[in-house]
């Protein structure tokens, strides 16, 4: 589609929770608007927790106009949160603000971890939790194996920066990690032995 794009919705006004979303999603645009593309939402105004996302993101604005893609979400607007959540697939766009969670973030991040393949951005800022950030960034994750078309320097790195606090495959394929470092609650999560990663309570294992 053009616009918002989302894997579960396009754009979110409302409260979503202990959701997901699988396929990849793909976003064109020539018309004056931007383009935003999520692996979960295209855009979101309100609040997503415990949700999560596979697919891989595409978005393509061929007007050289304003461009976001997150691997979960992306344009993530003012007072809006985005908590306990991740999103495993790339995030590729041929304008602006790429990231692994959000393109663009002007609320809230928390709590999340990013553990896709690659973050793209082809014209100007990538980073593995959000490409662009005038909001909150807090306790996120990246996967160490993340590409990035930007460097990634010791400034913009850490739990509260839009790189995130680097991880290996080690460390979130441990529960306990899930659990105790980012909170998910074992009332909303279980642990996959066959994916090494959490999945909601009563879902079909993906």
């Amino acid at each position: 589609g053009a616009g918002y794009v989302g894997g579960f919705v396009g754009f979110n006004s409302g409260n979503i929770s202990r959701c997901y979303s699988k396929e990849e999603v793909n976003c064109y645009n020539e018309n004056n608007i931007a383009a935003c593309a999520g692996g979960f939402a295209g855009g979101n105004n309100k609040n997503i927790s415990n949700c999560y996302s596979l697919g891989n993101v595409m978005a393509i604005s061929g007007n050289r106009f304003s461009c976001n893609t997150g691997g979960f979400v992306g344009e993530n607007n003012s007072n809006a949160t985005i908590d306990k959540c991740y999103a495993l697939g790339y995030s590729r766009c041929t304008q602006m603000w790429a990231g692994g969670i959000a393109g663009s973030n002007k609320g809230i991040i928390s709590n999340c971890v990013a553990l896709g393949s690659e973050v793209n951005a082809l014209v100007e800022k990538s980073g593995r939790i959000t490409g662009e950030n005038t909001g909150i960034i807090r306790n996120n994750y990246a996967i160490s194996t993340m590409t990035v078309n930007a460097p990634i320097t010791s400034s913009n790195t850490g739990a509260n920066a839009i790189n995130g606090e680097t991880i290996t495959s080690s460390t979130y394929q441990n529960k306990s990690w899930w659990t105790n470092t980012l909170g998910f609650s074992s009332s909303i999560w279980s642990y996959s032995n066959t994916n090494k990663r959490m999945e909601l309570n009563n879902m079909p294992s993906l």
